[in-house]
């Protein structure tokens, strides 16, 4: 029989666990967002989605952009060393063991970014080795910098994740479609919006969810968005994208792409 204090050290740990937990779910983190709703994906459908892995646990997406370049969120990268993180490109189940997995060289981050403060949430992780292009694993193009604001059309959103607003996990590759929202609708829903977000998403039963952020948002052939923060999971209302135009010179600057 377990000693009284046993108990109560086992209902202590048990307690931190718990709180530990909940702290971390509500959280600005790299574990925001993942995708809720849609559909599993076929192998090689979304052939430029990269799966960031960190203490072996799936943390963010990324959008393959070059055979060595990833652009991720920043806030998925913020605070760690490279050594820390590993990327799996192409496939459609990340915990299948012939995955191609990648070590990472250099993180970059936006210089203007700030932690917590949603704005210039954007960032570019750099392989230590070339990726193989072809079959399941292709690049996707960027949105040029002077593209038209696609308010109304449909985007593809993808990640990894959690399919409900329960949080429950899986390891497959999940899509969807969801509209863009004009500028002045995304403002009035979030006063924080800047000319640097996009958004888009539906009455909240489809779009991105807890663990997906820095994953991509196309439109057609072209990289728009970069999952950067939404409110809980399953609510109404859009999910906010870092807006890849309007970072298109520093993108450059940073990778020559």
């Amino acid at each position: 029989m377990l000693s009284t204090k046993r108990v109560v050290l086992a209902l202590f740990l048990f307690l931190v666990v718990i709180d530990k937990r909940l702290f971390s779910d509500a959280a600005f983190n790299k574990s925001m967002l993942r995708t809720i709703g849609g559909q599993i994906a076929a192998p090689g459908q979304i052939p430029y989605q990269v799966v960031l892995i960190e203490d072996q646990r799936q943390v963010c997406g990324g959008s393959l952009i070059s055979e060595t370049i990833v652009l991720t969120a920043a806030h998925c990268i913020w605070g760690l060393q490279p050594n820390q993180m590993e990327a799996i490109v192409g496939g459609n189940d990340f915990m299948l063991a012939n995955n191609d997995w990648y070590q990472i060289a250099q993180f970059i981050n936006h210089p203007q970014y700030i932690h917590q403060m949603l704005d210039f949430d954007i960032g570019l992780i750099r392989l230590s080795r070339p990726v193989r292009l072809g079959g399941l694993v292709q690049k996707i193009l960027l949105a040029d910098s002077d593209a038209k604001y696609p308010a109304g059309r449909t985007a593809t959103v993808s990640g990894y994740g959690a399919i409900n607003h329960h949080y429950d996990k899986q390891s497959f590759l999940r899509y969807a479609h969801v509209p863009i929202w004009s500028e002045e609708d995304c403002h009035k829903k979030f006063s924080a919006i800047t000319k640097r977000n996009i958004c888009a998403g539906t009455s909240g039963r489809v779009g991105n969810c807890q663990g997906d952020s820095g994953g991509p948002l196309t439109v057609g052939d072209r990289l728009y968005g970069v999952v950067s923060w939404g409110y809980q999971c399953g609510t109404p209302g859009p999910i906010v994208y870092s807006y890849v135009p309007a970072f298109r010179s520093w993108i450059y600057e940073n990778s020559h792409i």
